[in-house]
């Protein structure tokens, strides 16, 4: 999840959807609510954990944590020398993932095809969007967490690509690179500088996450089929944008790209290993949802 969420246009919410922990997220993070919280100082540690499914929830966002620390600087490269080969391998994992996760929808009816084409519509409009620029403030950091993080819960909705429509795509990464390089130099102007960026990023996380997964498990327990249509149409659309070879429109506001064919790729277009990147992609979701069925049976034998 934490690898898919560096890159714009893919979500880290498909990924979990894919591997089957999407609800069990939803409603984990969801009682993270004041009574819970309260159990902290009322029963203690103990409670305090089990109520708010801590061993779960620790290790999900342990590895998203820990993926970022550690892939933020490789994403960045790939994204900027290889970005057909980056963008081909989560094309080929989305479109894999919306024919194994269709399956979960048993019974097709009228409102689940518009939730799905609603869906598709969003997260195409929202691509259409070029990228904005300007000055990076604190408290636009906070905003920018608090809107993404809600985009991460959804699949098909990209965290990072919002991130880049709003201007932080890039500041963000510098930050994490820069604050672990100033780690390492004991660099304190350089740690303070951006420890503050990423804090006040986090804090608008932290708020987002505790007020849109309420929404979303109150979605999914209510209006469950209509729900999932909608998601697997927002994974659908989302492979608009990250089609591999696009290029840059000078035309239009810095940042907007057009589709094209390889042969019209402004730079090179390095085909055979997109293509591959591409097969290895779905020949990643299907070997996943293989392996999840062997250990599912495992579980329940």
């Amino acid at each position: 999840m934490g690898i898919a969420d560096l890159v714009p246009g893919v979500s880290g919410g498909t990924i979990a959807l894919v591997v089957g922990i999407y609800e069990e997220l939803i409603h984990s993070l969801n009682q993270l609510r004041p009574q819970h919280i309260r159990l902290l100082f009322t029963s203690g540690w103990k409670s305090f954990w089990t109520a708010i499914n801590g061993n779960f929830l620790l290790s999900v966002f342990g590895g998203i944590i820990t993926s970022i620390i550690a892939f933020s600087y490789i994403i960045n490269w790939l994204y900027t020398v290889y970005q057909p080969v980056l963008f081909a391998f989560f094309l080929g994992v989305l479109l894999s993932s919306f024919l194994l996760l269709r399956k979960n929808i048993t019974a097709w009816n009228s409102s689940n095809y518009l939730a799905l084409v609603l869906g598709a519509a969003i997260a195409i409009g929202i691509a259409q969007l070029a990228p904005s620029t300007g000055n990076i403030s604190l408290l636009y950091l906070f905003f920018c967490g608090s809107i993404t993080i809600s985009a991460m819960l959804l699949p098909g909705l990209s965290g990072a690509y919002l991130l880049l429509l709003l201007g932080a795509y890039q500041p963000v990464l510098n930050a994490l690179s820069s604050f672990f390089g100033a780690l390492a130099t004991v660099d304190t102007a350089a740690l303070v500088e951006y420890g503050s960026q990423l804090f006040s990023l986090g804090i608008g996380v932290i708020l987002g996450l505790l007020l849109f997964s309420g929404f979303l498990k109150w979605c999914l327990h209510n209006y469950y089929a209509p729900t999932l249509s909608l998601l697997l149409g927002l994974m659908l659309g989302a492979s608009y944008k990250i089609w591999p070879w696009q290029n840059e429109v000078q035309e239009l506001q810095k940042g907007a790209t057009e589709l094209v064919w390889p042969n019209a790729f402004n730079s090179d277009p390095q085909l055979l290993a997109t293509v591959i990147a591409f097969c290895c992609g779905v020949a990643l979701l299907f070997a996943l949802e293989k392996f999840l069925n062997l250990l599912q049976n495992e579980t329940t034998h």
